[in-house]
């Protein structure tokens, strides 16, 4: 499937489009205003996760480049397939780089002002979460993943090379993620589910610092 990447007005943010519009979501990446390509790598253009924030307001309040004024006059920068029949989902934005996950668990790092690969993740399949957004905090990239056998967890990832920094699993047998993860205040937050499920706190440096909240 091909996702194609160009921008919208007034949420600060870029749009990657498939042909399943259930699969779009907001992201901020490059795009082309009268014919000359601007680079968004600054910290204010970010789109980091799903939503923009933690609270998923979809709203980047530091946009200055894109508005009404010049919204008309976007064109589409580049496309990137994530093959046949396999829907790209919600993209995010962080540091020229657009973190693109797909319906079959692959997840790929393109660079935003060019559309090409940089990484790519076999993060697993088979789950609801299966394919969906990564969250990026400080130069690391946190995602659901298969952390072994029927197990799925969280993968903490270099974003600039995909290298493994750590992994999370919930205790018990058989954990899956029930949410995809968010960052705010230098944690990572999902929830996790075995046996029964709670709210998970991570610390964006490493698995340790675990703190749950039944659901």
């Amino acid at each position: 499937m091909l996702a194609t990447f160009a921008s919208i007005a007034g949420t600060g943010a870029g749009s990657a489009a498939s042909a399943a519009p259930a699969h779009s979501a907001a992201a901020a990446v490059s795009h082309v205003v009268q014919g000359r390509a601007i680079a968004r790598t600054s910290t204010e253009a970010n789109w980091p996760q799903l939503g923009f924030d933690a609270g998923h307001s979809a709203d980047n309040p530091y946009e200055t480049t894109i508005g009404p004024s010049n919204v008309a006059q976007l064109q589409q920068a580049w496309s990137f397939s994530t093959g046949t029949g396999n829907d790209a989902g919600n993209v995010i934005e962080a540091s020229g780089v657009v973190y693109a996950p797909s319906a079959n668990g692959m997840l790929y790092a393109i660079n935003a002002a060019t559309g090409s690969q940089l990484w790519s993740l076999s993060s697993g399949s088979g789950y609801a979460s299966s394919g969906s957004a990564p969250a990026y905090d400080s130069g690391a990239l946190f995602t659901v993943c298969t952390t072994s056998t029927s197990t799925q967890g969280i993968c903490a990832l270099n974003a600039a090379s995909g290298v493994s920094l750590w992994t999370y699993t919930f205790p018990g047998s058989d954990a899956y993620d029930g949410t995809p993860p968010v960052v705010s205040g230098g944690l990572v937050l999902y929830e996790a589910c075995a046996t029964s499920c709670a709210y998970i706190a991570l610390t964006g440096r490493g698995n340790s610092g675990a703190f749950a909240c039944p659901t």
